[in-house]
């Protein structure tokens, strides 16, 4: 069955375009791409320079077929086309098939890839309601009549033959095709880089609005807040910090987190008050510090830093620090929820007085395992950020689907893209499925790789694999921006951060804590959320994500 675009056409210009469109589709083979009723604007035609083209198929490693349709009975006579016994002035299918294929070749040259210098295309006339003996045609260029009808497939490998002779030696390879695809389907459609990036212009005016909130924060030096993913806290923490770097009073500020990449990002967003703040996760900080007073080898590569050693770290640097004496005007804390007992009397005494700020940001739904039993100083006074303002609404209410009902935060009116969900029986299949979602985003939709991010539960145990090949793309770990590489790792690595496109795989039905972590997964999505489970979930918890979600036989 042929690839129609766009598919599942239910108007039609006409009962002879609607009875090709489901000919083509029906006869032709899964290797043919089949654009219909594609429009377009030629500016280098001064008269009617809004072209439109009928049908035009393409083949790999082949040629590209432009065609005219016209019902009605068509004859020639003295010269002149009539239709229906009415003289077809205007109407000539031949000579518009001409302008189609030259305006045609107009629009594939602009932004044609540098190493296509030349389109092989074929102009066809499709009279399937006339009858004409071969004499009576053998002048014009191929024609597709009533007699053609019963072997479609065959007359249109014919029609690809000769356009291959025509052009040798130039066929239809992938790279030409893709321009092809994004060339016609432009300007029918939008794309959906272009919706979700209305729908993250729209979050990011909404993120501003609600910062005003730290209008009432300004003069209070100790403040605990909580919040649910997506509701601005660490934007908020950014902006405290920056506004205490502003006072002169204030001469050093520790902004510390949990997670590793959450920590370079902060780092990356404070490089401008450097000279004031140390931005570092709480116990890479310690761990420096100790390697300072020589209580830990500096020298230890990280493959070795266990549970255990990370447990000590902190210990260490309280050893240390009984002699350096290190002290802030200012501690922020982000993912306060990670932080153990311990800790908090760490940072305590590392303010140089009572008078000194201290700001905790926290989400108690992303804890997990141990860290539910963690204690936050001022937890049980602490202002409440009520308004996700990250994640579109059809997002936001998938995200919550597991969460204990209660006081849940309110979600923006910006609704977005349906959640997309899928099933998978094993390894394979996943993989398969993940190639088809590339091709929707990246030549489809448009979108960037780096725009994207595959986030997993398992680490050692993931069957997602360093450098391997989906297609065109390579799985990698680490970020890039190279337009042939996909990031994955772990919800746990990527808890504090976002991504436009969220693709969450690999949740079975022996994750343990499933539910914290699809909240913490599904959650890091600002405009787009792809949900990937495997076939052995619970039946219960897939039933409730299927609720107001598009399936992917629909959208793929």
């Amino acid at each position: 069955m042929a690839s129609m675009n766009p598919s599942g056409v239910r108007i039609f210009q006409s009962p002879t375009e609607e009875k090709l469109y489901n000919i083509f589709m029906k006869d032709l083979g899964d290797e043919y791409q089949v654009y219909y009723g594609r429009r377009w604007h030629d500016k280098k035609i001064n008269r009617d320079p809004n072209i439109e083209c009928d049908f035009i198929i393409t083949k790999p490693d082949s040629g590209i077929l432009v065609l005219e349709v016209k019902g009605g009975r068509w004859e020639r006579r003295d010269g002149y086309w009539y239709c229906n016994g009415e003289y077809a002035e205007d109407d000539n299918p031949f000579d518009q098939v001409i302008k189609i294929k030259s305006s045609l070749i107009n629009l594939l040259k602009l932004n044609a890839p540098a190493s296509i210098d030349y389109f092989p295309l074929h102009e066809v006339v499709c009279l399937p309601e006339s009858r004409f003996n071969d004499n009576d045609i053998s002048d014009l260029t191929d024609v597709l009549t009533n007699a053609e009808l019963s072997y479609t497939k065959e007359w249109i490998e014919s029609c690809m033959q000769y356009c291959i002779q025509r052009s040798f030696p130039t066929v239809t390879n992938s790279l030409m095709l893709d321009h092809i695809k994004r060339s016609l389907m432009h300007d029918h459609a939008t794309k959906l880089n272009e919706i979700l990036d209305s729908c993250e212009n729209d979050l990011i005016y909404l993120t501003n609005d609600e910062l005003q909130l730290d209008n009432n924060l300004k003069n209070m030096k100790r403040l605990t807040i909580r919040g649910c993913a997506g509701t601005g806290k660490t934007i908020m923490a950014l902006r405290q910090v920056k506004r205490l770097a502003t006072k002169k009073e204030i001469k050093n500020i520790l902004f510390t987190c949990f997670n590793e990449e959450l920590g370079k990002w902060l780092e990356s967003q404070t490089q401008s008050i450097k000279d004031k703040c140390t931005t570092m996760p709480f116990l890479r900080f310690c761990e420096k510090q100790a390697i300072e007073g020589k209580m830990i080898d500096a020298d230890l590569p990280d493959e070795v830093k266990n549970a255990k050693y990370w447990e000590e770290v902190p210990g260490y640097f309280s050893l240390v620090n009984e002699d350096k004496n290190i002290s802030f005007d200012a501690v922020v804390v982000d993912e306060g929820q990670i932080f153990r007992k311990e800790w908090w009397f760490i940072l305590e005494s590392l303010l140089k007085n009572k008078n000194s700020y201290k700001y905790i940001f926290f989400d108690d739904y992303q804890r997990i395992y141990s860290e539910c039993e963690n204690l936050i100083p001022g937890a049980d006074n602490c202002f409440e950020l009520k308004i996700n303002i990250r994640n579109t609404s059809n997002i936001h209410k998938h995200t919550i689907k597991f969460l204990p009902k209660g006081d849940l935060p309110e979600c923006n009116n910006i609704a977005g893209e349906k959640v997309k969900l899928g099933l998978y029986a094993d390894k394979f299949e996943m993989k398969k499925l993940l190639q088809k979602i590339f091709h929707k985003l990246f030549i489809e939709g448009r979108l960037k790789p780096e725009d994207v991010i595959i986030l997993t539960p398992k680490n050692s145990r993931s069957d997602l694999e360093e450098n391997e090949k989906l297609g065109k793309y390579k799985l990698v770990q680490k970020e890039t921006k190279a337009n042939d590489a996909i990031r994955y790792t772990t919800i746990q690595k990527f808890r504090g951060m976002e991504r436009k496109v969220i693709i969450l795989t690999e949740m079975d039905g022996y994750i343990e804590d499933f539910t914290n972590l699809y909240y913490m997964g599904s959650s890091r999505a600002k405009t787009l959320l792809i949900l990937m489970m495997c076939s052995d979930v619970d039946l219960d918890i897939l039933k409730e994500l299927e609720i107001n979600a598009e399936l992917f036989d629909d959208w793929l």
